[in-house]
């Protein structure tokens, strides 16, 4: 997010941000930042099924002699009734403190974005909130959804990489032979090797 464009292999992958917070009463022990809302999201999907159920049901076994009205307020008795000692066990604190603490990342990623802005906000939320674990893949289609400039390597960059042994990607133990990607329209080399940019 710091920098001007994001350049990426075709074996390239980045990961999202996943705030890792301290796990309480545990010593050494850290935790996604994002469990606390990935269980409030599975919580309100298993209500809402139970509730779904429960109407339909009673509607059903009455041969439909119960109105909607009355059959959508046993149903929602019955799940607040099921749910409710489930839901007393989330600490209004815990969640809050996990809500601040994304909300410091996505602060400290816009301040980064700020000299080249690479990302939109909706971007830098989305690698904040969007992604359930720190180790999803995210590959250069992906990336470019997400960021404004992302580019193959040119061929001098990939020259040098391989030079210094930088990329050996393997596939199922063999080693991949790395094809010098294309130079880009706007890009040229000049009497160094190293590609500049040309102006159109």
């Amino acid at each position: 997010m710091s920098g001007n464009k994001l350049v990426l292999s075709a074996f390239g992958e980045i990961g999202p941000l996943d705030v890792q917070l301290a796990e309480r009463d545990e010593i050494g022990e850290r935790k996604s930042g994002l469990t606390m809302r990935s269980a409030l999201e599975d919580l309100s999907e298993r209500s809402f099924e139970l509730f779904s159920e429960f109407m339909i049901n009673i509607k059903r076994s009455s041969g439909n002699n119960i109105s909607f009205k009355l059959a959508a307020e046993l149903a929602k008795d019955v799940t607040t009734g099921l749910m409710s000692n489930v839901y007393s066990q989330i600490h209004p604190d815990v969640l809050g403190k996990d809500y601040r603490d994304l909300s410091v990342a996505t602060k400290y990623g816009q301040r980064l974005n700020k000299k080249f802005g690479n990302i939109s906000d909706a971007g830098i939320r989305c690698l904040v909130h969007d992604y359930p674990s720190h180790d999803f893949v995210i590959d250069y289609d992906e990336a470019a959804e997400i960021f404004q400039r992302v580019e193959l390597p040119a061929n001098p960059l990939m020259e040098l990489a391989q030079r210094n042994n930088l990329m050996v990607p393997k596939i199922n133990g063999s080693v991949v032979k790395m094809e010098h990607w294309p130079v880009p329209e706007s890009e040229e080399n000049d009497e160094t090797g190293v590609s500049k940019n040309v102006s159109s």
